[in-house]
C-alpha cells in the first residue's frame, strides 16, 4: 500500500485532512497560507494520524474527499480550503512556469558530487579556512558527524566541543561558501 489519507489534529481539533504518500503527512512545509495561519508556531503540537492506506491514488483521493466533506459538515478541517481539489493541466502548467528561473528554489546552486550539495567553509579562530564541496565532505575532513556540521551551521555560533578529541575545533564556525 502506497497512498494514505491522514489528519492533522491541533489541541484535540482535527484541522486538516489530506492524501499523501511517503512522508507527506509529517512534513509541514509547503502548506497553504490558511494552514500556516491556523497552526502558527505550534507545528510541534500537531498530532498526525494515518486514517487509511490505499493501493491507488484515485481510491485515496475519493476517500479523502468524502472524509473532508464529513469533517467540514461538523465544523472541523478548518485548514482545508476546499474539498478534493485536483489541479487542471493548465493550472499545473501555470504553477510550473511561475517556479522557473530565479523563482526556483535551487536556482544558481551548483552541482557537486551530490546535486544537492552546496560548498561549505570552516573558519577557525586563528583565521585558517577549509573549503569543501558539501557538508558531508566537511564532516569527513573535520572528523565529526554530518549532524554536528548541520548543527554548527544552523546555530551560527562558534563550536563548543563535547569531547576532548575535538578540542582543536573549539571556536570553529561553519557556513555556506559565498
Amino acid at each position: 500500500m502506497k497512498y494514505y489519507v491522514y489528519t492533522h489534529t491541533l489541541d484535540g481539533e482535527i484541522i486538516y485532512c489530506g492524501k499523501g504518500c511517503r512522508s507527506r503527512a509529517v512534513r509541514f512545509t509547503f502548506r497553504s497560507k490558511l494552514w500556516n495561519e491556523i497552526v502558527g508556531e505550534n507545528s510541534d503540537r500537531i498530532k498526525v494520524d494515518i486514517v487509511q492506506w490505499f493501493d491507488s491514488e484515485e481510491d485515496a483521493f475519493d476517500f479523502e474527499t468524502k472524509l473532508t466533506a464529513l469533517y467540514k459538515s461538523v465544523g472541523l478541517c478548518r485548514a482545508n480550503e476546499s474539498i478534493g481539489t485536483q489541479l487542471s493541466d493548465k493550472a499545473k502548467h501555470l504553477i510550473s512556469e511561475r517556479l522557473k528561473g530565479e523563482n526556483d528554489g535551487v536556482y544558481g546552486v551548483g552541482k557537486g558530487r551530490n546535486n544537492r550539495s552546496r560548498k561549505t567553509v570552516a573558519i577557525f579562530p586563528d583565521g585558517r579556512r577549509i573549503e569543501t564541496a558539501s557538508q558531508k565532505e566537511m564532516a569527513t575532513s573535520l572528523n565529526i558527524s554530518a549532524r554536528m556540521v548541520q548543527r554548527i551551521m544552523k546555530t551560527g555560533e562558534p563550536y563548543k566541543p563535547f569531547y576532548m578529541e575535538h578540542k582543536a575545533l573549539e571556536g570553529l564556525i561553519i557556513k555556506y561558501s559565498s
